[in-house]
């Protein structure tokens, strides 16, 4: 059934040692095609007859799942002055110009080739990553909860009295 989900146990040495007999009562399970470069070994800390088990997995790719990229431009009034500004010195005339049989289409492009050139120069795009707050599961009550505990928290480190 674990291999239908692509795992397969990875500790093979013994995890209980009792006199003469040693068993494997601990289990442990991981995809080992996403995870290929991974060492278990036991970790000994001598209070009991059960050894801890250390997995240690090497070069892990961790994908940034949480960041989304926002492109925006900064509109303010220094820039909007220098937008009309650019607006104010740019020759019109090879679109404005022409009385003759012009392709309407061939002078809007021209006129919006040259406009959105001024409009990028003057308010450029500019790149923000913002990670999500994934945190939607945290209710008003537990987010009061949290400020109350760490206003007490901060309250018994700064007294000098011991509880």
């Amino acid at each position: 059934m674990l291999l239908t989900y692509n795992l397969s146990a990875i500790v093979y040495l013994p995890t209980r040692s009792q006199g003469y007999s040693s068993t494997a009562i601990d289990n442990m399970f991981t995809d080992t095609h996403k995870f290929i470069n991974f060492t278990v070994s036991p970790l000994y800390n001598g209070l009991s007859d059960h050894d801890a088990q250390l997995l240690k997995i090497n070069n892990i790719d961790l994908q940034l799942q949480n960041y989304h990229i926002y492109t925006i431009r900064n509109i303010n009034n220094y820039s909007i002055e220098e937008f009309k500004t650019r607006l104010s010195y740019k020759s019109w005339d090879s679109i404005f110009g022409y009385n003759g049989n012009v392709d309407i289409d061939v002078l809007f492009n021209l006129f919006l080739n040259n406009y959105l050139r001024i409009f990028y120069t003057s308010f450029p795009p500019r790149k923000i990553s913002e990670r999500s707050n994934n945190n939607s599961w945290l209710t008003p009550g537990i987010r009061i909860a949290c400020r109350r505990k760490r206003c007490l928290y901060l309250l018994t480190k700064d007294s000098d009295d011991v509880i």
